[in-house]
């Protein structure tokens, strides 16, 4: 099977002179829709899968190593494997601690 950590990087802005480019927000919300898609297609084939980032998405020695261009924003890394066991759940807090009503 192949192994490696692959990046998502995100194209912010094309060629300076191109009028009609994509707004960097509209190409962000395309890239986190085509994630959570990838996300969802591995683990519906039983995979475990997750993203990573940091703060060093943004370091020199990153964007040099996987070759992230000036109008490139290095977002995450995509993780997808075999699960080895599951994490215990997590306690959910009740709405009451996060909802509230505008009166």
């Amino acid at each position: 099977m192949p192994r490696g950590l692959p990046l998502a990087i995100a194209r912010l802005r094309d060629d300076e002179r191109d009028a009609d480019a994509v707004p960097a927000a509209e190409r962000l919300v395309s890239l986190g829709a085509a994630l959570q898609n990838l996300l969802l297609a591995a683990h519906s084939m039983g995979f475990g899968s997750g993203l990573t980032s940091g703060r060093a998405m943004d370091s020199a020695r990153l964007r040099g190593l996987f070759g992230v261009q000036p109008q490139e924003q290095a977002v995450c890394f995509v993780n997808v494997g075999t699960v080895v066991g599951r994490r215990p759940v997590s306690p959910r807090p009740a709405p009451a601690r996060f909802v509230s009503c505008l009166s």
